[in-house]
């Protein structure tokens, strides 16, 4: 007698080995066996016929970093097969706040997207580390691995920060950043077309990819132009990635503009030719068409 017994479904296991007609049995939360026909029966039992039985789908870029607080049950995402969002993409987190400059930080958050941050979010949270405590005491129907972006992050140590940071300026943010990672944040990411990321320039990417590379987390990016300087755009974050060794994410890539109809080719070049050489790089796109 099994927990849980999944009958008759198409088996995919995610390790990209062919599909096969199985059944599952699933005992304490785990799965303990996969046969093709197996005897015995489940306290709970599902018919999978017809249906396709898979591990859980991993939405690599998303921004329920506050919304999640308000339903942390997400059962939009469970009931389309997620199980697991990356949130705090674009340069863009709900964490770390700082008292100082509580006002800059909700106004770039504000600014820069529907964030649907709560009004009296610096009661709940500042560190990175306590918004994780946060969403940890949640009731989540979701696993979250939760980056922290530059924009809240250099609002949070620098305010509003005009030009390119300075030493002292860069020095701060590296350390802020190593602290966020030690909380828990799962890496970096930026938001390039924004104020403040834009004003970052790519030895400054380095030098925050070091911090990333020297810890295993990743970075994440929104490029600087997704149209008319796309592959300049792509160049910066490849270089970034590839002086420090940290693992690059390129968010929503896409080929923006009639103007570069056709570049498909081009494109795909430049980035697995990165890969061949070393380059720890990947990239997703919507599932739908926009933009």
């Amino acid at each position: 007698m099994y927990d849980l017994l999944i009958k008759n479904g198409t088996v995919i296991d995610g390790t990209g080995s062919a599909a096969i007609k199985s059944d599952i049995a699933v005992e304490e939360g785990k799965i303990v066996l996969i046969e093709v026909s197996l005897d015995g029966e489940g306290i709970t039992e599902i018919d999978a016929s017809g249906l396709v039985v898979c591990p859980g789908l991993i939405d690599i870029h998303s921004h329920t970093d506050a919304t999640i607080t308000i339903n942390s049950r997400a059962e939009s995402k469970i009931r389309q097969g997620v199980t697991t969002e990356v949130v705090g993409n674009c340069g863009m987190s709900a964490a770390p706040l700082s008292k100082e400059f509580m006002s800059e930080v909700c106004d770039h958050l504000t600014i820069n997207s529907d964030f649907g941050i709560p009004d009296d979010v610096g009661s709940l949270w500042n560190t990175f580390g306590e918004y994780i405590k946060y969403l940890d005491e949640l009731p989540l129907g979701i696993n979250l691995i939760t980056l922290v972006g530059f924009g809240t992050l250099s609002s949070a140590v620098l305010g509003a920060k005009s030009g390119r940071p300075s030493e002292d300026e860069m020095q701060a943010l590296e350390c802020a950043l190593e602290r966020c990672l030690d909380e828990g944040a799962g890496g970096l990411s930026v938001g390039l077309e924004y104020v403040p990321d834009m004003l970052m320039h790519e030895d400054d990417l380095t030098r925050l990819c070091r911090v990333l590379e020297r810890k295993d987390k990743l970075f994440a990016t929104h490029i600087r132009s997704e149209s008319q300087e796309i592959f300049p755009a792509l160049e910066e974050v490849i270089g970034a990635a590839e002086k420090s060794g940290c693992k690059l994410q390129i968010s929503h890539l896409k080929l923006g503009g009639a103007f570069n109809w056709g570049k498909t080719e081009q494109l795909f070049k430049l980035l697995e030719s990165a890969v061949e050489r070393g380059v720890r790089l990947s990239w997703d796109q919507y599932p739908y068409v926009a933009w």
